[in-house]
């Protein structure tokens, strides 16, 4: 089976609707990449939350279920 790769939009996008001047306060966000202890500290938030999330999962089918 032959696997397509689409590398441009097809139609291309159209022009932004919006006004010039919103187009001029955008935020670009290429913002610089962390360093290492700010990124240990987010993936040490993140996985924190996941087991929290994954734990509400959990609690809220086991009552749905009684």
């Amino acid at each position: 089976m032959a696997i397509e790769v689409i590398d441009q939009a097809n139609p291309p996008p159209l022009p932004s609707q919006l006004p010039v001047e919103c187009l001029i306060l955008a935020r670009h966000l290429h913002a610089e990449p962390l360093d290492e202890k700010t990124h240990e500290s987010v993936k040490a938030y993140r996985r924190a939350a996941d087991y929290i999330a994954a734990g509400e999962y959990c609690n809220a089918h086991r009552n749905r279920g009684s």
